[in-house]
């Protein structure tokens, strides 16, 4: 008599267990790689805040307090894309976590967005700006563009999939994401008038 194998329920379910932690992996990544990448900054930031104002006695002008509060506000998006992705992010209302990933996508995407349409303008000769600030098109102009990208584009950019994929699990309505990404341009414009 010929051995037939046989699948049982456990070992079915046993296979979609294994399977899991692939699919959660995958699903993470944009979170785990915005609380990596912020994070560094973030410590890099505030390792040279300390050595300049309290190790060297500098005085903590505007720019540093600026520099202190958008640590801060960086913080608070780690523990934002972390909220997409850990247990103890389910206790958040999903429209509301909605809404603050969309908001964090937004704010940091307008800023080197803007920024590549006046460099693109610049370049085409359909704008005409002074050699400095956005207008630079030096070495130095083309690394301050990366850098922006590097600081707020690329994390942006990795919030946006986090929304998407928190919303996708969560089935979030559209009005959500649409008030969480106006929230973030407002909030974005409203820290540049603060700082300016």
């Amino acid at each position: 008599m010929a051995h037939t194998r046989t699948t049982s329920p456990e070992t079915a379910t046993g296979r979609a267990l294994a399977a899991q932690p692939t699919e959660t992996r995958l699903r993470r990544w944009p979170s785990v790689a915005i609380a990596w990448s912020v994070g560094l900054f973030c410590l890099v930031v505030t390792g040279a805040w300390v050595l300049d104002h309290l190790v060297r006695g500098a005085p903590v002008d505007e720019t540093g307090w600026i520099v202190a509060g958008a640590t801060v506000l960086r913080v608070l998006t780690i523990l934002v894309a972390l909220a997409a992705v850990q247990r103890w992010g389910r206790r958040i209302p999903a429209r509301l976590l909605s809404m603050a990933l969309w908001g964090c996508a937004a704010a940091q995407l307008v800023y080197p967005a803007a920024e590549a349409v006046v460099k693109s303008a610049v370049l085409t000769g359909l704008l005409d700006a002074p050699d400095r600030g956005l207008g630079n098109m030096s070495a130095v102009g083309w690394f301050n563009f990366a850098a922006v990208w590097l600081i707020f584009g690329i994390p942006g950019l990795l919030f946006a999939l986090a929304a998407r994929d928190h919303d996708r699990r969560r089935r979030v309505s559209w009005v959500w994401p649409a008030a969480g990404l106006a929230g973030g341009v407002v909030a974005l414009f409203a820290i540049g008038a603060l700082i300016s």
